[in-house]
């Protein structure tokens, strides 16, 4: 299967769809979790017409983190733990439960990353650099230097040994 994206993006996510008691459990495991209610569709029409802009940014960006691989952080406003890591490709995960929710939802698992929280030494610089000013994913691309930024510190934590595969 021919993939539509070619170049790996590097994104920065937020776990929106995830209950705040189940937070801290899907960034430890390097899952991003998407849901407007949609079930399993990637199909933004398939949303609530009143998110159907933001259901159509964030599943292409989750498609094309899955087909072209890429970079990127995970957070919530719920946590003060910080993923990152890089997508491999076909990272999509179907999940039949999240939490106490027993909505379908899709999940993208980073391929290898680490997670940091607050008194790592490079936690701030992974906060900064996945700010998504509230959304649910933000292009990197275009986002000054945060692309670069982010490439340096998956090197130093992957140098530093920091860098783990995720448990299935």
């Amino acid at each position: 299967m021919a993939s539509n994206f070619e170049e790996p993006v590097a994104i920065a996510c937020q776990n929106n769809a995830v209950p705040s008691a189940s937070q801290r459990q899907y960034i430890a495991r390097g899952l991003w979790v998407v849901d407007f209610n949609t079930g399993y569709s990637f199909e933004s029409s398939d949303a609530p017409s009143s998110s159907r802009t933001e259901a159509g940014e964030v599943f292409n960006r989750f498609e094309e983190a899955s087909q072209a691989g890429g970079i990127g952080t995970l957070r919530s406003d719920d946590s003060r733990l910080i993923a990152v890591g890089r997508f491999g490709t076909n990272g999509i995960c179907l999940l039949d439960r999240v939490g106490d929710s027993e909505s379908k939802k899709k999940g993208l698992q980073f391929s290898e990353y680490t997670v940091l929280g607050p008194g790592d030494p490079k936690y701030e610089e992974a906060r900064e650099i996945g700010g998504t000013l509230g959304g649910t994913v933000a292009s990197l691309k275009g986002r000054g230097d945060k692309k670069q930024r982010l490439e340096t510190l998956l090197q130093q934590v992957e140098d530093a040994g920091y860098l783990r595969k995720p448990v299935r």
